[in-house]
C-alpha cells in the first residue's frame, strides 16, 4: 500500500539521487572511466532533475527572480557534489586524495555577504546593458584590509584555526566570477538553472572556474579542520529586453 503513495516527482527525485551518487562512486573507484563524467553528469542533470522541476514552471510576465537565483544555487550545490574533475581534466581525488573520505569539502557554502557584495550589485549592474555579459571589477573591494577580514570571520570563525593565522590564510583566496547572458526561454526554473550551468560547462575559463578545489587545504592539512570555500549567486530577467542575466562568484 505504502508504493501507492508515492508520486512521480518524488520517484524520479529519488532515482535522479541514486543515479547521480551511483555514478560518483563508480568514476571514484575507476579512474579510467573519468572521460565519461561530463555527459553522463549533463544527462542525469538535465533528464532526470529537470523531470522533477515541473512544479515551478516559469511565466515569463511574472519572472520570479529570487526563486531562479535560490534554484540556480541549488543546481551549482548539485553540480558539485556530482563532478569528479577539475576543469583541466584531471580527477580531483588523483591530487587530493583526502577527498575520497572527505567528498564535503567539494561542496562551497553558500554566503549572503558574498551575495551583498558581488552577485546581485553585479548582475544587476550588467542587466541594464542590453544582451551582453561581462565581469564587474570589484578587485579593490575584494583585496580591501576590511573584505580580508570581513571573509575570514566567515570562513574560520568557530574552527581551529588561530584567530592570527585568519586574515593570513585569507591573502591566499581566489575569487571567481562566472557570468552569462541569454535570450533562450526555458520551460521552469530547473531547466533555466541547469542550462545556465551547462553553458558555463562550454568555457574554458568557466569551466575551470566552477570546478576548482573550494576548501582551505592549508588548514586542512596544518589543523585537520574543514574550511569550505563560499559562494553566491543571482538570476536577473528584464521583461523589456527579454535577455535573462546570471552570475556566479566564488571564493575559494
Amino acid at each position: 500500500m505504502i508504493w501507492a503513495n508515492l508520486t512521480p516527482d518524488f520517484i524520479m527525485a529519488s532515482l535522479n539521487y541514486f543515479v547521480t551518487h551511483l555514478l560518483f562512486m563508480v568514476l571514484i573507484r575507476n579512474p579510467k572511466t573519468h572521460h565519461m563524467k561530463v555527459n553522463l553528469f549533463l544527462i542525469s542533470l538535465l533528464y532526470f532533475g529537470n523531470y522533477h522541476s515541473a512544479q515551478t514552471k516559469i511565466d515569463y510576465a511574472n519572472f520570479d527572480n529570487d526563486l531562479a537565483t535560490k534554484i540556480l544555487g541549488q543546481k551549482f550545490i548539485e553540480f558539485r557534489d556530482t563532478i569528479t574533475l577539475l576543469g583541466s581534466g584531471l580527477v580531483f581525488t588523483n591530487l587530493r586524495p583526502e577527498i575520497v573520505s572527505n567528498p564535503d569539502l567539494m561542496i562551497p557554502k553558500w554566503s549572503d555577504y558574498l551575495y551583498n557584495n558581488t552577485s546581485n550589485p553585479n548582475c544587476s549592474k550588467i542587466i541594464k546593458e542590453g544582451h551582453s555579459a561581462r565581469h564587474i571589477d570589484v578587485s579593490k573591494w575584494f583585496y580591501s584590509e576590511d573584505a580580508k577580514w570581513e571573509i575570514a570571520q566567515i570562513k574560520f570563525k568557530g574552527s581551529k584555526v588561530p584567530k592570527s593565522s585568519w586574515v593570513p590564510l585569507s591573502s591566499y583566496l581566489v575569487y571567481n566570477e562566472n557570468v552569462c547572458s541569454l535570450m533562450d526561454k526555458l520551460n521552469t526554473y530547473e531547466e533555466l538553472a541547469s542550462y545556465i550551468i551547462t553553458l558555463w560547462e562550454t568555457s574554458k575559463e568557466h569551466r575551470r572556474a566552477q570546478r576548482g578545489y573550494t576548501y582551505d587545504t592549508l588548514s586542512y592539512k596544518k589543523y585537520n579542520e574543514k574550511i569550505y570555500g563560499i559562494f553566491s549567486c543571482k538570476v536577473i530577467y528584464d521583461k523589456n529586453s527579454g535577455v535573462t542575466k546570471a552570475v556566479l562568484n566564488m571564493v575559494n
